[in-house]
């Protein structure tokens, strides 16, 4: 079984849920887990799985768990069910957490008890706001212990509410985020998971067809000054399928199209753009004009793409290996699942002129799937059978370091103690 589409971009969607520690860097706050059980001030965290249940559908579970270290045993058992597709974010104190719900547009705050149970403090819900169904978990961002987003990435709205009262105070427009044509309708938004200065959260926005398999040349990102509310949004036509971001310890962001990007450019060439890297350096909020960096050129390869934040200035980016599998006859959903994807490493800079390939990892399906956690990164693999989910921690000096494994699909982690 494949991973449809819309499970792919929900992932992508809920797995962006880290929050800045206010260092700068590619550092976040978040946690990840193990064995659960421990009492104390061992530390705790909790994640969100999704598991196939043949024949209803997919279950979600809010898991809690004591490591992220590889040899981590994350059981189900030690947890709560919660809708499916649901995403797990910082709550507004130690010890809690929001839950986004899959299927209604709600948040839900919880508190870990004296006892290491899960317990139920509050929630709130935007259906009477005009908020949809959503496809997706919306993104919770906490500001701090009075004040929280939601962000509507269908109807392009950000919600502000109060963790203490768990009731909506404000409503803003995202609407700069929209789709610039009616060519590619779908605005898919997604926040860049650090800040990049305090009291600043970014949102950024790439554009696909999914009837037409083309996606959009261009980004928006809206810069939110999370003490005024004050929004900012500007935009590039350069790159398309923007769906990864790195940001520097100077406090440079750059945005880069995904590995999907290659494939489809690949199988539609006439109408897909070539993936390419863009930046906004620190302190400015424009694009840099003068810097544009295609894969292909890194990497030998035009089937490029990917890129993945690793720590100080390096990143990876993968490259298709036609000698694995031959993509010819292929769509690009398929040649993104396959495992013929190889991954190489960049340094991030004014120039970026070679890119060194990675050969311990072998290769890989092409699905980039961040999840920040606990200060760290992590690449999150899932099988194409959504049975297990494998984080691979790229903010480690050397080759990225494999990390918990988990069943189903991984929406999120938050540290709780």
């Amino acid at each position: 079984m494949r991973l449809p589409i819309q499970i792919a971009i929900l992932v992508l969607s809920s797995a962006l849920t880290g929050c800045s520690n206010g260092e700068g860097g590619n550092a976040a706050t978040g946690g990840a887990g193990g064995n659960a059980g421990a009492s104390g001030e061992d530390p705790l965290f909790v994640l969100a799985q999704v598991l196939f249940v043949p024949p209803e559908g997919f279950q979600g579970f809010a898991t809690l768990v004591d490591s992220t270290d590889a040899d981590a045993m994350v059981d189900i058992a030690n947890g709560i069910e919660i809708p499916e597709f649901s995403g797990v974010f910082e709550g507004p104190r130690p010890g809690t957490f929001f839950v986004s719900t899959g299927g209604l547009p709600e948040v839900i705050l919880f508190e870990l008890t004296e006892d290491d149970t899960i317990e139920e403090i509050d929630r709130v819900s935007f259906a009477g706001r005009g908020v949809t169904v959503p496809r997706i978990a919306h993104t919770v961002v906490t500001v701090n212990e009075t004040k929280a987003y939601y962000v509507d990435a269908e109807g392009l709205r950000l919600f502000t509410f109060s963790p203490q009262t768990m009731t909506i105070e404000a409503e803003a427009s995202l609407e700069g985020l929209g789709a610039p044509s009616a060519a590619n309708p779908e605005a898919l938004v997604l926040p860049v998971p650090w800040e990049r200065t305090e009291g600043e959260l970014i949102l950024y926005s790439f554009y696909r067809n999914l009837i037409e398999g083309t996606n959009e040349q261009r980004v928006r990102v809206a810069f939110i000054d999370t003490s005024t509310d004050e929004i900012t949004v500007i935009e590039d036509d350069r790159c398309g399928f923007t769906t990864n971001v790195s940001l520097t310890p100077s406090g440079d962001l750059y945005f880069g199209s995904d590995a999907w990007a290659g494939a489809m450019e690949f199988t539609r060439p006439d109408v897909n753009p070539r993936p390419c890297l863009l930046r906004v350096l620190a302190g400015e909020r424009e694009f840099d004009p003068n810097f544009q960096i295609f894969f292909s050129d890194l990497t030998g390869e035009d089937i490029s793409g990917g890129l993945i934040a690793a720590s100080g200035n390096e990143a990876y980016i993968l490259r298709y290996d036609t000698n694995v599998i031959d993509p010819d006859g292929l769509t690009d959903q398929e040649m993104l699942q396959e495992p013929s994807w190889r991954t190489y490493r960049i340094t991030l800079g004014d120039t970026i002129t070679t890119a060194e390939e990675i050969t311990e990892l072998g290769i890989r399906s092409g699905s980039v799937f961040p999840i920040t956690a606990e200060g760290e990164i992590y690449d999150a693999i899932t099988a194409a059978d959504f049975s297990e989910t494998t984080l691979f921690r790229t903010t480690v000096d050397g080759v990225p370091e494999r990390a918990l494994t988990a069943q189903g699909l991984l929406f999120g982690i938050v540290r709780l103690r």
